[in-house]
């Protein structure tokens, strides 16, 4: 049997649909897996134990007018294809592919693409949070079509499919190289800081994060930290970094950036914690086994993405969980187009705060 499971664009997405591959590998062994990603996404797949193979594709090569990744998907003459992304151009694509199986997100206007579409839970049944359980919703709808599912215990699953990161020894001696070439004590605690989100409004303004990182750094001298952002976003991250006070700037190393996705990896792998934006690197963090602190933006539903926190080793913060007042009767698209405004808000005392117990934790 030859399966393609679609899921591209962003980091985060990217890396949490591995667990359906997974579980396609559990109860399909002999099944060949391929997976749709994003080339710049690349990174956090390499070494898959789940994935045969990967074809690179970007956002814009899954537009209805792209034929020739039509062309390339039918020629590949699969029995299934998983549609994670499900929007309308991977959907085309799903249908184009020709496979007699076609499974993905129930969207009415997409129907026509899909063999069976699943309706996603409304709120989630595990720790998982529902971006995993979601992805899982159609793993689950994919093995029960092809009469190979036994059993499928909600608690057991999202705990046995939690995407993973998998670096070689190698790589693992690399990051930790890294460390010391940069100067930072392997004893001492490391801290990798999502200092930026992906866009505006998944970013926690810099003024009050500098804040929070001054009032981490001055109860916890030391701590040495490590600022993680886009190459794209250097301008921008040095504009975050200069709000440090001069002690926390004097346990941060602004040289230390690592080269590429896969050697940001690689060290925060030995990080103790990662906070910061939530988002990729928060994602990336829980696959190594990294300890998350993560603000949330207010637009992003928390209970999607606030994954694996029931044991202590993350943790979040959302503005809905202090004033859930103001979600009342909104839509997430009119709380996207107020992110700045909802931002401030969340007071940096009050991130503060939360951090604090997060680190106690921790430390406990």
């Amino acid at each position: 049997m030859k399966i393609l499971v679609i899921q591209v664009h962003m980091i985060g997405d990217v890396l949490s649909s591995t667990c359906i591959l997974h579980a396609l590998r559990d109860h399909l062994p002999a099944a060949q897996l391929h997976y749709l990603i994003a080339p710049h996404t690349q990174p956090v797949v390499a070494g898959s134990p789940y994935v045969d193979q990967m074809i690179l594709a970007k956002k814009d090569e899954l537009k209805i007018a792209n034929t020739a990744l039509s062309r390339r998907l039918q020629a590949e003459n699969y029995d299934l294809v998983i549609d994670a992304y499900s929007k309308w151009g991977s959907a085309f694509h799903t249908k184009r592919s020709g496979a007699g199986l076609r499974i993905g997100k129930h969207k009415w206007y997409l129907q026509w693409a899909y063999t069976q579409s699943v309706r996603y839970h409304d709120s989630p049944l595990t720790e998982a949070g529902l971006a995993i359980e979601n992805r899982l919703q159609l793993a689950q709808a994919a093995v029960k079509s092809t009469g190979k599912l036994d059993n499928w215990n909600w608690e057991q699953v999202v705990q046995r499919y939690k995407p993973k990161v998998n670096l070689t020894t190698a790589e693992a001696q690399a990051g930790l190289e890294f460390l010391s070439t940069h100067g930072y004590d392997l004893e001492a605690p490391i801290v990798m800081v999502s200092i930026l989100g992906s866009s505006a409004d998944k970013t926690y303004p810099i003024n009050q994060m500098a804040q929070v990182l001054d009032t981490y750094a001055a109860s916890h001298s030391d701590t040495q930290f490590i600022l993680n952002y886009a190459p794209n976003q250097k301008s921008e991250a040095k504009a975050a970094y200069d709000l440090l006070a001069p002690a926390t700037q004097a346990q941060t190393n602004w040289d230390a950036y690592p080269g590429s996705l896969r050697e940001f990896l690689t060290v925060l792998a030995h990080c103790n914690a990662c906070i910061g934006n939530e988002g990729g690197d928060i994602n990336m963090a829980k696959a190594v086994y990294v300890p998350t602190f993560a603000i949330f933006s207010p637009w992003i539903p928390h209970a999607g993405w606030a994954s694996y926190e029931q044991t202590g080793l993350n943790a979040s913060v959302h503005l809905q969980q202090l004033h859930p007042e103001i979600y009342q009767g909104q839509e997430e698209k009119a709380l996207q187009a107020k992110a700045t405004e909802l931002y401030k808000k969340l007071e940096a005392s009050v991130v503060s705060r939360e951090l604090e117990k997060f680190i106690g934790r921790m430390e406990g």
